[in-house]
Formats: C-alpha cells, sequence, structure tokens
C-alpha cells in the first residue's frame, strides 16, 4: 500500500509526487523481469498491456548523468510522462528495449526530467531536461547499444 508521498504544485490544487516510482505488471518487468513474461503479457488477450502506458509523475530514478544525492544543492528531480522504454533505458534493460519497440512502443514519445521544489512549485534549472525522446537518453547515458537497438 501507498508509502509517503511528497506533495508538490501551487494554486488551488496541489499534486502529488509519488514516493517510489507506481509499478504495474508491465514496468514490473520491464525492470526487473524476463522477456517472457513481458511478451506474455503484451500478447495474452486475457492481460492485453500497453507497451505505451505513462506515469504522469514519477520520482527520479537516478540517472547517472546527474550529480549524486548527497552533493546535490539543486531540489530532487521527477519524471514527466515516463513510459515503459524510457524506464529500460534508464535501467540499461537493452534487451527489454528491443522487444518494447517490437511490441510497438513509441519512439518519438518526450519525457521531462524536472527539478522540483515541494510544496510550492515546479523549478527549471540549469539541469532540467524537457522533450527527451529515447534517443535523447541513449545519448544522456552513453548508451550505444540501446541507440542501435532503437534504430534497427
Amino acid at each position: 500500500g501507498g508509502g509517503a508521498r511528497a506533495t508538490a504544485g501551487g494554486g488551488g490544487g496541489s499534486a502529488l509526487v509519488p514516493a517510489a516510482v507506481p509499478m504495474d505488471a508491465v514496468l514490473l518487468s520491464v525492470r526487473l523481469g524476463g522477456l517472457q513474461v513481458l511478451e506474455f503479457l503484451c500478447k495474452d488477450p486475457r492481460f492485453a498491456a500497453n507497451v505505451n502506458r505513462e506515469i504522469p509523475l514519477a520520482p527520479d530514478v537516478s540517472p547517472p548523468f546527474f550529480a549524486k544525492r548527497e552533493t546535490q544543492i539543486c531540489p530532487p528531480w521527477a519524471w514527466c510522462r515516463l513510459g515503459p522504454l524510457e524506464l529500460a533505458l534508464l535501467h540499461r534493460r537493452v534487451d527489454m528495449v528491443v522487444l518494447l519497440v517490437r511490441l510497438g512502443a513509441e519512439l518519438l514519445h518526450t519525457v521531462d526530467h524536472v527539478a522540483i521544489e515541494p510544496p510550492t512549485h515546479y523549478a527549471v534549472t540549469d539541469m532540467c531536461f524537457r522533450g527527451l525522446t529515447p534517443l535523447h537518453l541513449c545519448a544522456l547515458l552513453d548508451l550505444s547499444a540501446g541507440a542501435a537497438a532503437l534504430l534497427n
């Protein structure tokens, strides 16, 4: 059940930022599971899992191209519209990237990596990236195998 949550947002309402990436069967398979499990979930009509779902707002999964949290002066980071393909790239699961593309994952889907300062507002900083495609993530992560998988 629901872990700790940080609030963010301004004005009338506040958006909730989960303390962990919310996992369903597809995202859990992408992160930790086997290729056969994901393929089964997506191809079996009883499950009909969607490889193009997205998490509207997810906490950072600490990509290696940013400083460690202990040394950061900036606020913590959040991902906006994170999908299974981006999650696989962030965890360097090139095998999953290949399968997700084969199953129809959107190659032009974009995500944002933004700084968040709870509880008042989202901040845009010099380490903020908007409109990242899967190929952009490959470049940021120096993941040439992932880029090759996306392009082939």
